[in-house]
């Protein structure tokens, strides 16, 4: 597409803060464009949009401007002299309050920005000028909650993540959820085995049957003189009964 450049005024201005602009004019087959660019060198910095001018046109890229920057007052207009984009530059970044219109006149959109970055609400209108989203930008990410009133349809966004219903009803559920799987994994995880050698130590003791020593002479004798086993209560508490012949004979 062929631009046809050409400047409205050859004599410098000077913006409030005094710097020295210019005013240009760009025509296509669908738009005139009156916008101001800066005379000033200006550094760009690396992580933001710019918008500027170079050899009858207008360019943007990110952190690196080789023309020169966009500046105040920027309007395009339709063939037919109705509006269809009008916003601020300051040295090449967007600034302010930027709105679209539809060629039948209705506002499309319209947007905020600081220092070239979308800041701010943010809604957008179909063709017959009804409102379609509305939502909120903070660094070129939308934050809180988006509703396209056309699907009603809500969406949450925190930290550049959407989400169907609010995050902290989000974060609650999969709280629960994990507090859940906490419960049932202590309850049927895998248990340390040296705890469950402990236990069966215990029960061992308490229950398990003790084998004679084979080295107890008292076996040897047709087991006629081994001691009684102690019973289940008597592993319990402690007390031993002794064998029933001896106390007969320390009672005579």
């Amino acid at each position: 597409m062929k631009f046809l450049f050409f400047t409205v005024s050859i004599f410098l201005f000077f913006s409030f803060n005094g710097d020295p602009v210019q005013k240009k004019v760009i025509r296509t087959k669908e738009y005139d464009i009156q916008f101001y660019v800066s005379l000033k060198k200006k550094r760009a910095n690396q992580n933001k949009e710019y918008f500027w001018y170079k050899s009858g046109e207008i360019h943007n890229s990110i952190g690196n401007a080789a023309g020169e920057l966009l500046h105040l007052q920027y309007v395009k207009y339709y063939t037919d002299n109705s509006l269809a984009e009008k916003g601020e530059f300051e040295y090449g970044l967007k600034k302010g309050v930027w709105k679209q219109w539809y060629p039948n006149g209705l506002i499309m959109e319209e947007s905020r920005w600081v220092d070239g970055v979308k800041y701010g609400p943010y809604t957008y209108y179909d063709e017959m000028g009804e409102l379609v989203i509305t939502g909120k930008y903070r660094d070129n990410v939308k934050i809180g909650v988006w509703i396209n009133l056309k699907t009603k349809d809500t969406t949450w966004y925190k930290k550049g993540r959407a989400f169907k219903e609010h995050p902290r009803i989000v974060k609650k559920r999969q709280d629960s959820i994990d507090g859940k799987k906490g419960f049932f994994k202590k309850l049927f995880g895998k248990k340390d085995s040296t705890a469950i050698n402990e236990k069966d130590s215990f029960f061992k003791r308490l229950f398990g049957k003790k084998k004679p020593k084979s080295e107890d002479p008292k076996i040897k004798s047709n087991n006629k003189d081994v001691d009684n086993e102690p019973n289940f209560f008597q592993r319990i508490f402690g007390k031993k009964v002794g064998n029933k012949k001896e106390d007969k004979d320390i009672k005579n």
